[in-house]
């Protein structure tokens, strides 16, 4: 399978579209950055991107929205005109890499004492609780409207989230996206006092047994150590995207 960026979840819907870009809004989800944004389809000039980032502007300024973020064509390198707009502008430039494994290919041993559930009616509150303690170092107001988004992938189709236990105490989660021929994994996170305990390993070796024909997929920040265990593990790098994100406090 050809492993691309088009495989990963939107998580914010499009509302509009033209020749040169995708926009994507999630109006519940307002403070988060990955749902609310402009895609480029083709590289663009500084004027291209001056247009675009006007838009963006007098669109989120309808919403009280502080922040604008734009996402460029993958596995291309910005211009150096463009770094030196977004260092002028006080940009935050980043790139995301793309990585995938086959289930049967996961490099890891097991850790007798992590527990992975997948979350139901039954622990969805236990696991609620993990991701909003995680979540309220970005904000109030994002930690409230995660907590709506992730009740209600419950009763998402093609969706499942997992909660992992150390020795009994709630350690980690993440939620996964599933397709025909892949998995992709998304917010995998590990908590402070749990880390360096296999919690994370053993989360990924329950997503390799529960789906072991299928590929499975995630995007890591490109300047995360984090990419560096995939490698560790068995995941083959696939491509690169970068991203430019201003936010009030930046400016």
């Amino acid at each position: 399978m050809n492993t691309t960026f088009d495989q990963i979840k939107k998580l914010g819907k499009l509302i509009a579209e033209d020749q040169h870009y995708n926009h994507y809004h999630d109006e519940v989800m307002l403070t988060r950055y990955d749902s609310n944004y402009l895609e480029f389809k083709q590289m663009p000039t500084v004027s291209d991107f001056q247009e675009g980032e006007h838009k963006l502007l007098t669109f989120h300024e309808l919403y009280d929205q502080t922040h604008v973020k734009f996402k460029f064509p993958p596995n291309e390198v910005l211009p150096e005109q463009l770094l030196t707009y977004f260092t002028q502008e006080k940009y935050t430039v980043s790139f995301l890499e793309l990585y995938y494994i086959e289930a049967s290919k996961f490099k890891s041993d097991g850790h007798h004492s992590v527990q992975v559930q997948q979350v139901s009616t039954d622990n969805i509150e236990v696991f609620l609780k993990l991701n909003y303690d995680e979540d309220i170092h970005y904000g109030l107001a994002f930690a409230q409207s995660k907590q709506h988004y992730l009740r209600n992938s419950l009763h998402r189709p093609n969706e499942k989230m997992l909660i992992a236990l150390y020795e009994g105490v709630p350690a980690g989660s993440v939620v996964l996206y599933e397709s025909e021929e892949s998995i992709e994994i998304d917010n995998l996170f590990v908590t402070l006092a749990m880390q360096r305990k296999g919690v994370g390993t053993q989360i990924q070796r329950e997503i390799m047994q529960m789906n072991p024909t299928k590929t499975i997929i995630l995007v890591a920040d490109g300047e995360d150590t984090a990419r560096l265990m995939y490698q560790k593990q068995g995941y083959t790098f696939a491509g690169f995207q970068y991203e430019a994100l201003k936010t009030a406090e930046s400016v």
